[in-house]
């Protein structure tokens, strides 16, 4: 599960920024998801936590913020850090419902909560993995046109087995109607838009090759030279 994860989300730390939490806006979590410092992110989530009486927008934003940093958690095996993130998650994920707040950005919450809780608990799989399951598609089908739900869908299809319904091509025309949706509305600048170009250039390697991988990557790079992760560990892998 770790593995996907770091695929879904491209997690490593790998540089540092020195940013006051009091001070922290969406271009600074911007920049520590490039850069690779997590810790950021940690910092603003727990600020926002410990700040109480947040409006519907602050909880909206940080949730997000929440959904990656968790799977980063995970991933790096800071299991009780995880499941604290994870029982504030849902708190948040039951708030924005109860508030009528997009159905489908919730499905993905919901569906992201039941990966994390199969990757921490380690029990229940068929069940969790199910609801995980119907959860993705119940996102899509409430908003076929939210590029985090059809992100969410192509990982869906790129890590589940071909017998099951997996399928490389097919998670690539998600990644990409996903990408398309994100540039058209000119939410490029956010982690959640870089974090699908990692999961494009994964799935161009697995459906036609290095060299396309390889090409792909210089095209996000062009745009977003600090990359870190994408530039000094994925890009540096293909053309080694």
């Amino acid at each position: 599960m770790s593995k996907s994860l770091k695929c879904t989300l491209g997690w490593l730390l790998l540089l540092a920024l020195t940013i006051k939490p009091g001070r922290m806006m969406g271009q600074d979590l911007y920049e520590a998801y490039l850069s690779g410092d997590m810790s950021v992110w940690g910092a603003y989530i727990a600020e926002m936590e410990k700040k109480g009486n947040l409006t519907l927008d602050e909880i909206a934003r940080v949730t997000n913020y929440e959904y990656g940093y968790i799977a980063w958690c995970i991933d790096e095996k800071r299991v009780d850090e995880a499941k604290h993130r994870l029982d504030v998650f849902i708190s948040h994920i039951d708030y924005l419902e109860k508030q009528g707040y997009s159905p489908s950005m919730v499905a993905v919450y919901r569906s992201s909560v039941c990966a994390y809780q199969l990757s921490l608990y380690k029990k229940k799989f068929i069940q969790m993995a199910k609801e995980a399951l119907a959860y993705s598609e119940q996102a899509l089908e409430l908003d076929a046109k939210n590029p985090i739900a059809l992100t969410l869908q192509g990982n869906v299809k790129m890590h589940m087995p071909a017998i099951l319904g997996g399928s490389d091509a097919k998670a690539l025309e998600f990644f990409l109607e996903s990408e398309t949706l994100m540039r058209n509305a000119g939410k490029v600048d956010n982690w959640n838009f870089r974090s699908l170009q990692l999961c494009i250039a994964q799935c161009y390697e697995r459906v036609e090759g290095k060299k396309r991988a390889a090409q792909y990557c210089e095209e996000v790079l062009a745009e977003v030279p600090n990359f870190v992760y994408l530039r000094d560990v994925y890009y540096k892998k293909l053309i080694e």
